[in-house]
C-alpha cells in the first residue's frame, strides 16, 4: 500500500510536470526584430494555468508580472542594442523552467521636437467705420500654435506694443469699459466753489493738474486709434509678432449713456477751470477796466478768457484758438478745441455785485478719429439764489444729445460724477445769451489787463506768449 501510494505522488508529480510544459505561450517568437522608424513591437505571454503568474525581466531587470502583459519595445536612439527578454511562470513558492528569448531590437532615434510655430499672417483689426463698440481681431491659424497672444499699441504704429490678451482660436475681441478701463482709474473730478477765495483756489488748480496727469493717459487711450499684432505659441516657444493692422472702436452715444460726452467734457473744461480759479474775485474788479486770462495748450494753441468791466452789462468771452491738450508720451494723441463761448455778468443795481454769469457758444472738438461738435450754456451764480448750471449739446456722427456739464447746481461746485443725460431736450435757440462783442487785445501779450485785474494763482504771469496753432492739426 504505501508503495502505491508512493507511485501515485510520483505519477501525480509527473502529471503536473507534464501539464505545465507547453502552457506558457509568448508571441511573437521569431528571435530577431527589427523596428522601423515610428514602429513599436508587442509581446505577449499566456498561460494557461490560473494559478500560474507569469514574471517578465528585460536584460536581468524584473520589468512586470502577471499572467498577461504586454511589454511595448520602442526606439530611443539611433546604435543597435541586443536585449534579452526573459518570461517564466511562477507557482506559489515554486519557478518553474521558463521559456527565454533573445530579441534584436534596432532602436530608433528620437522624435523630433516640434518646431517653434511660425509669424501669422492676414491679421485683420475692424477698421472706425465698423459700427461696432469694440475690436474684432483675426488672422490665419498657424500649424503647430498651441495658443495666440495679442498685443496693441495706440496713436502710432511703432510705439510700444502691450499683451491685452490671449486666444485659442484665430479670434480675439478686444473690449473697453467705460466705467472699469477709465473712471475706475481715474476717479472723481476736483471740485471748487465759485465763492472760493484765493488760497481755495489755489489749492483747486493744484488738485486739477494732478488729476490731468492722472486722468490724460486713460482719457487718450480709450478706444483711441489702435494697432494689433499677433504671436504664435506652443510648448517650444513663441514666434516674433506679426505685422500690425490698424482699426478703432466706435464709441458708445446714446440718450441715456454717451462715451464721447466722457471724453470731450472732462477735456473741453480743463482749460475753463483753470482759467476760473486763477479769475479776480469779484469784489477786486474796479469798474471801468478788464482782465484776462490766457492757458497755453501743452500741445500747443491758447485758451482766452476775457472779462470787460467797461459797461454796465459786463461782458464775459472764452475763445478757444486751436487749443490742444496732448500727451506728452504720444505726439500724435492731442484732444483740439476750436471754438467760443461768451456772455454778460448781470449786475445787482444796489450793491454793484455780480449776481451771475451767464454764457454760450459753440465749438469743435477732435481727438484722433472723435470729431465733435458742442452748444453749450452755463450760468454762474456769484450772489444771492442763483444756483450754478449747464449742460452740452454734443453731436456725433450726426446724433446729438444733452448732457450736464460737469457742474453741481445745488451747492455750487464743479460736479465730480460724470455727465448725466438731460430731458427734455432743450432748444439751443433758447439758451443763447446776447453778447455785447466789444473788442479784446488778442492775443493777451499784446496789451497787459488793466490794473484792476488780480489773479489769484501764485506767480501767474501778466503777459503770456503761446504757441498759437492756425489751421487743423495733422
Amino acid at each position: 500500500m504505501e508503495r502505491m501510494n508512493n507511485r501515485l505522488k510520483y505519477l501525480f508529480m509527473v502529471g503536473c510536470v507534464l501539464a505545465l510544459a507547453g502552457c506558457l505561450e509568448v508571441t511573437p517568437k521569431t528571435s530577431t526584430l527589427t523596428l522601423q522608424s515610428g514602429q513599436s513591437q508587442a509581446f505577449t505571454a499566456q498561460s494557461n494555468l490560473k494559478a500560474a503568474e507569469i514574471i517578465w525581466k528585460l536584460d536581468g531587470a524584473a520589468v512586470a508580472s502577471g499572467q498577461a502583459y504586454s511589454y511595448f519595445a520602442a526606439n530611443n536612439g539611433a546604435t543597435p542594442v541586443t536585449h534579452v527578454l526573459v518570461v517564466k511562470e511562477q507557482l506559489t513558492g515554486t519557478i518553474l523552467p521558463g521559456d527565454s528569448a533573445t530579441w534584436t531590437i534596432q532602436d530608433l532615434p528620437a522624435p523630433t521636437p516640434t518646431p517653434v510655430p511660425g509669424v501669422p499672417t492676414s491679421v485683420q483689426a475692424t477698421d472706425m467705420d465698423s459700427g461696432r463698440t469694440d475690436i474684432q481681431v483675426t488672422w490665419e491659424a498657424v500649424p503647430g500654435a498651441d495658443y495666440y497672444n495679442i498685443y496693441r499699441a495706440v496713436w502710432e504704429e511703432d510705439a510700444a506694443y502691450e499683451l491685452v490678451g490671449n486666444a485659442s482660436s484665430n479670434s480675439f475681441v478686444f473690449a473697453q469699459n467705460w466705467d472699469t478701463d477709465v473712471y475706475s482709474q481715474i476717479g472723481d473730478m476736483p471740485a471748487m466753489a465759485p465763492k472760493a477765495d484765493c488760497t481755495a483756489r489755489a489749492a483747486f488748480a493744484k488738485e486739477l493738474e494732478s488729476y490731468r496727469e492722472r486722468a490724460l493717459p486713460y482719457l487718450f487711450n480709450f478706444k483711441a486709434p489702435a494697432f494689433f499684432k499677433v504671436q504664435a505659441c506652443n510648448a517650444q516657444g513663441c514666434s516674433a509678432l506679426s505685422a500690425a493692422d490698424a482699426g478703432q472702436a466706435e464709441f458708445v452715444h446714446t440718450s441715456d449713456f454717451s462715451e464721447v460726452a466722457q471724453i470731450v467734457i472732462p477735456l473741453w473744461s480743463y482749460p475753463a477751470l483753470k482759467a476760473l480759479a486763477d479769475v479776480p474775485l469779484a469784489n477786486y474788479i474796479i469798474v471801468n477796466s478788464w482782465c484776462g486770462v490766457d492757458v497755453c495748450g501743452p500741445g500747443g494753441g491758447i485758451f482766452m478768457a476775457r472779462l470787460n468791466m467797461q459797461s454796465q452789462s459786463p461782458q464775459a468771452d472764452i475763445y478757444y484758438e486751436n487749443y490742444n491738450d496732448a500727451w506728452e508720451l504720444h505726439p500724435a494723441a492731442k484732444f483740439q478745441v476750436q471754438g467760443y463761448i461768451g456772455g454778460i455778468q448781470i449786475v445787482n443795481a444796489l450793491c454793484l455785485c455780480i449776481t451771475r454769469t451767464q454764457l454760450s457758444g459753440e465749438s469743435d472738438v477732435s481727438m484722433g478719429a472723435l470729431d465733435a461738435h458742442l452748444f453749450t450754456w452755463v450760468q454762474l451764480g456769484n450772489w444771492g439764489n442763483y444756483d450754478n448750471e449747464g449742460y452740452a449739446t454734443i453731436t456725433y456722427k450726426g446724433q446729438a444729445y444733452q448732457f450736464s456739464i460737469p457742474m453741481q447746481p445745488r451747492t455750487g461746485e464743479m460736479a465730480a460724477d460724470p455727465p448725466a443725460p438731460i430731458t427734455p431736450f432743450r432748444d439751443d435757440a433758447q439758451y443763447t445769451v446776447s453778447r455785447l462783442n466789444t473788442p479784446y487785445p488778442i492775443p493777451f501779450a499784446e496789451q497787459p489787463p488793466s490794473s484792476g485785474c488780480q489773479h489769484c494763482l501764485p506767480g501767474a504771469p501778466a503777459e503770456v506768449i503761446c504757441n498759437r496753432i492756425l489751421g487743423s492739426q495733422p
